[in-house]
C-alpha cells in the first residue's frame, strides 16, 4: 500500500453497513486540488487576493505595534525621536 493512501470505513446511518473509503493525499494535492498560490508580503493587500487569474497568498503577519497619533506622545519622546531621525539623516 502507498504511504499516501489511507483506508478508513464510514457509516452513513445505523442501518447500512460500513463503506470502505480510500484517501490518497498525493492524488488530492496533484489532481483534485491543484490550486496554486504565489506567496507575497504586502501590508497593503488582503490575506488572499487575485490579479489576472493568479491567486496570491499574503504572508504579511501585521505590524508589531499599532500606529498612534504623534500628539499622544510627550515632548521628551518627540525630542528623542528628533535626535534619532537627525542621526539617520546625517548618516
Amino acid at each position: 500500500m502507498n504511504r499516501a493512501t489511507k483506508i478508513f470505513f464510514k457509516q452513513s446511518n445505523s442501518k447500512q453497513p460500513l463503506t470502505k473509503t480510500e484517501f490518497n493525499i498525493a492524488k488530492w494535492f496533484i489532481y483534485d486540488n491543484s490550486l496554486t498560490c504565489v506567496a507575497t508580503c504586502d501590508p497593503a493587500k488582503q490575506r488572499i487576493y487575485k490579479i489576472q487569474d493568479q491567486l496570491y497568498l499574503n504572508i504579511f503577519p501585521g505590524f508589531l505595534h499599532q500606529l498612534r497619533p504623534l500628539a499622544d506622545f510627550s515632548a521628551n519622546i518627540h525630542q528623542a525621536i528628533k535626535i534619532i531621525f537627525t542621526h539617520i539623516w546625517d548618516v
